[in-house]
């Protein structure tokens, strides 16, 4: 039994977090009574057994889904997948834990490398840095992205010299390839902080996007990827955010019914997601922006309205 749920009213959601089990059931963990989570398929919902065994003198029913239910709220498994891409390396900080990111495309396609890649972290040298060959854990965040989680001390962390992360034991479909070997400017760690005077005056902000446009219909099976660029009026300089949102509803009425409630997008050299159109029933929806900065939050002022559509 994974879960149970009591209803008051009889109008209430079947709600249950499914995470422990479906973890287990990646790992393909046994069960006490000695069946593989591989081997279940499904999930099925029952009464407690009192409500079971009643025997009533008129049949009833309980109705989960009707041809009489808007089809959005057909039951479902909803599924976060926690592989947010979070680059540190254009905001690489000593004395803190960042991480490096290794992409790896065919085309325009993410593509896995045969075997997991090994890091060595050389400084402005080309010298290995003590305590961090090739003993860094290097993981898959998802198809054909690969991170390292680094920290580096010291006083040659100026945010003046290049050092280098470099990916050996790479192999794709059998071959062997060259390592690769990227830059980042590890800074001080007083870099990530503003000391001295109070910054009392709030800057204004541009949000613009790109990869889906205003009222388009978009065929279901597209997978599209949404590029938020947020630019200050005040101050010219890029803008590079950790903290940008989105979110995705419908419209019932004059009520907003979340689809995907606020994730954060990845952050690379841009903040980006990507929507899958394949999941999602043809209908019209909405998606809003939003960043983070230290002293509020800053709003894509209109609402991006789209429709998914069988098709064209």
């Amino acid at each position: 039994m994974i879960g149970t749920i009591h209803f008051d009213n009889g109008n209430e959601n079947i709600d249950f977090d499914l995470t422990t089990y479906i973890n287990q059931k990646l790992r393909n963990e046994v069960l006490n009574f000695g069946t593989k989570l591989s081997q279940i398929k499904g999930f099925g919902l029952a009464f407690s057994l009192p409500y079971q065994d009643l025997t009533p003198e008129y049949d009833k029913s309980v109705s989960f889904f009707t041809k009489y239910t808007q089809t959005f709220f057909e039951p479902y498994v909803e599924t976060f997948v926690n592989d947010r891409i979070d680059d540190n390396r254009t905001n690489f900080a000593a004395g803190v834990y960042n991480y490096l990111y290794l992409y790896v495309t065919k085309g325009s396609n993410f593509y896995n490398l045969d075997t997991m890649p090994i890091v060595n972290v050389l400084d402005s040298n080309n010298n290995v840095i003590d305590g961090l060959g090739n003993q860094q854990e290097v993981s898959r965040v998802k198809k054909g992205v690969y991170k390292v989680k680094l920290g580096i001390d010291g006083d040659l962390c100026d945010g003046k010299k290049f050092f280098y992360d470099q990916w050996t034991n790479l192999s794709i479909d059998g071959v062997e390839i060259d390592d690769v070997k990227q830059k980042f400017v590890p800074k001080p760690f007083t870099s990530q902080y503003t000391i001295g005077e109070n910054q009392t005056e709030l800057q204004r902000y541009k949000i613009q996007y790109f990869g889906i446009k205003q009222n388009e219909k978009i065929v279901r099976g597209e997978l599209r990827k949404v590029v938020v660029t947020i630019k200050s009026i005040d101050i010219q300089k890029p803008n590079l955010f950790n903290e940008v949102y989105f979110r995705m509803f419908i419209k019932e009425g004059t009520t907003n019914v979340n689809v995907h409630d606020w994730t954060l997008l990845d952050k690379t050299n841009e903040n980006s997601f990507h929507f899958d159109t394949s999941i999602y029933i043809p209908r019209e929806y909405f998606i809003e922006i939003k960043a983070k900065t230290h002293t509020e939050e800053i709003f894509y002022n209109e609402h991006i309205k789209f429709e998914i559509v069988s098709e064209k």
